[in-house]
């Protein structure tokens, strides 16, 4: 094996973090009131992954925000949680981990934040997000697994 090649648990284990961070996005889109219509995970070789929660709503309202907020951080608070549940990292340091590979979401979150006043910071966002997926976290579990078995999960699925 190369410093290139990656084993079939390795491949497996990097969609299922992904599919875990997407999980968590979901969940908590949908605890928000907000509906989830589409979910994707993409292995691009090696161990890089990507994925996206598509949902239907086009515009947030004033009154979805916070929960838009909490669930846009969550992806991350997810995958870092699963980490810290299945390595030797603890939660911090998986979260140092997992956030700088969450560019479109600190984006999102940003983007959104910097439009509606008076709405959740960052921090207040990811400690709700935390609390939300703590408490649903096998709901996070069973639809991750679904989601790296088939890649793709459309509304009727979900």
């Amino acid at each position: 094996m190369t410093a290139v090649d990656f084993t079939d648990d390795e491949i497996a284990a990097a969609v299922l973090a992904t599919a875990v961070h997407e999980a968590g996005h979901a969940v908590l889109h949908t605890l928000s009131g907000l509906r989830v219509v589409a979910m994707h995970v993409w292995h691009h070789g090696g161990d890089v992954t990507s994925g996206r929660v598509d949902i239907a709503e086009t515009e947030i309202d004033d009154d979805q925000v916070d929960g838009y907020l909490t669930s846009v951080v969550a992806g991350g608070e997810a995958e870092a949680l699963w980490l810290s549940e299945h390595s030797r990292r603890s939660l911090r340091q998986a979260r140092r981990q997992v956030y700088r590979s969450c560019r479109s979401d600190r984006l999102n979150y940003r983007r959104t934040h910097r439009d509606v006043a008076d709405s959740l910071t960052e921090t207040a966002a990811r400690d709700r997000a935390h609390t939300l997926l703590t408490r649903h976290w096998d709901q996070v579990e069973r639809l991750a697994v679904r989601l790296a078995d088939a890649r793709h999960l459309t509304c009727p699925a979900l």
